[in-house]
């Protein structure tokens, strides 16, 4: 199976869920996906159940940026399909996706949507074959 078709079986799984913070927002739809394409389940280091929860967590890192950095360390230019990514977002901000076909999948509070890779502003290199 190809990794593309690995990330479209993460999408899959994923389903439809209603964004909620903790359950389904943008940082536990990437810890799914490097999940699914048999990475360690970086969730497990964090929980949060509310908004409020999340941005502790976030302040106690400079924004989501560090947070991120923190768990996954430093990023990369190299990145493949599945590949965890922060995209700046005109309206919402920093949010996590996943790299799928040189663009990016991200959940936000309307649903899952496609970003153009210009908004792409950090990734990281994941459950690669060594």
């Amino acid at each position: 199976m190809t990794r593309r078709q690995q990330v479209l079986n993460g999408l899959n799984a994923w389903q439809r869920q209603q964004f909620e913070y903790g359950v389904a927002d943008c940082c536990q739809f990437a810890a799914h996906m490097v999940k699914a394409l048999g990475g360690p389940d970086y969730a497990a280091d964090f929980e949060y159940e509310s908004e409020s929860q999340a941005a502790e967590i976030l302040a106690k890192h400079g924004g989501l940026r560090g947070f991120v950095r923190s768990i996954l360390g430093p990023c990369t230019d190299d990145l493949q399909d599945g590949d965890p990514v922060i995209c700046q977002l005109p309206v919402v901000g920093d949010a996590m996706g996943v790299m799928l076909d040189g663009n990016a999948i991200v959940i936000t509070e309307k649903g899952m949507i496609k970003i153009k890779d210009n908004h792409i502003v950090m990734g990281w290199a994941v459950c690669r074959k060594q």
